[in-house]
């Protein structure tokens, strides 16, 4: 139990001690603004590289919309500059489109599943009815764009086109991005911690020379005078501490004088 409650102790005035606590500043101030920086850097660059790809993908649906309208697509047999497009876009991005009508019927699936079928998507509703100009939902790694297709006259919704692509190509770059920042991470902070050790130790070093020099005062030892640099603080200490010691060495030199004349007087018959 009294072997527990010593390492215990230990331990304890290990925390308190000024190079532990210096220790630990050091590496909180090192260390938590570089996570920080990097957080920050890396929630940044995915929220830019994902509304970028929004912004390219919603403008190409855009253009896609305005050529399904100018072609009379819902009404012309005539659709080959459509479908080239449609399967240039869905190329270019990885993902799938789908024009609807009016009727959420599918009259074109880049994948050729759902074609002649009911598209049944909540979300089409309000596109249709003319309540949403757009409809853009991002949910992990998948993006959904639903534009609205007017007719020939610009007046009436003819139905709607409704681009469903991935975003695993922005993920696959974020988390290389990740990697490398935090490995790059991990080597600054050994570094830091390394260099803060090093600190630490040199911060607390006047202090525990200081330490043996009260022990040698303590043992009546008063010619051994500190002499401490590096610190204009230490300096002025070693120096305040010198002429201590000066005092001290005169008022034993004083005491001694006097125990040796009174030990004669002592010894001097009367």
């Amino acid at each position: 139990m009294l072997v527990i409650i010593s390492r215990v102790n230990n331990i304890i005035n290990k925390v308190k001690s000024l190079r532990f606590q210096s220790l630990i500043v050091l590496v909180f101030i090192g260390i938590v603004p570089l996570v920080v920086f990097s957080l920050i850097l890396l929630n940044s660059y995915r929220s830019r590289a994902v509304s970028q790809q929004i912004s390219r993908i919603q403008m190409r649906g855009a253009v896609l919309c305005n050529l399904v309208t100018s072609s009379a697509f819902f009404t012309n047999d005539v659709t080959r500059e459509v479908d080239s497009e449609l399967t240039q876009v869905s190329d270019i991005y990885d993902g799938r489109i789908m024009v609807v009508d009016d009727g959420m019927i599918v009259l074109r699936d880049t994948f050729g599943i759902e074609e002649g079928k009911t598209l049944i998507i909540s979300d089409l509703v309000p596109v249709l009815n003319g309540r949403s100009n757009n409809i853009i939902k991002a949910n992990n790694d998948q993006l959904t764009i639903i534009l609205p297709v007017y007719q020939a006259d610009q007046t009436d919704i003819g139905g709607a086109v409704v681009l469903d692509f991935s975003l695993s190509e922005v993920t696959r770059m974020y988390q290389s991005i990740r990697t490398i920042l935090w490995t790059m991470l991990l080597c600054l902070s050994v570094i830091v911690v390394i260099v803060a050790t090093i600190y630490s130790g040199q911060v607390v070093r006047p202090v525990e020379e200081m330490t043996g020099h009260v022990r040698k005062i303590s043992e009546g030892n008063f010619a051994d005078k500190m002499d401490l640099t590096g610190y204009p603080e230490v300096e002025k200490l070693s120096d305040e501490f010198n002429h201590m010691l000066l005092d001290l060495k005169n008022l034993e030199d004083a005491r001694q004088e006097f125990v040796s004349n009174v030990s004669h007087e002592l010894k001097t018959p009367i």
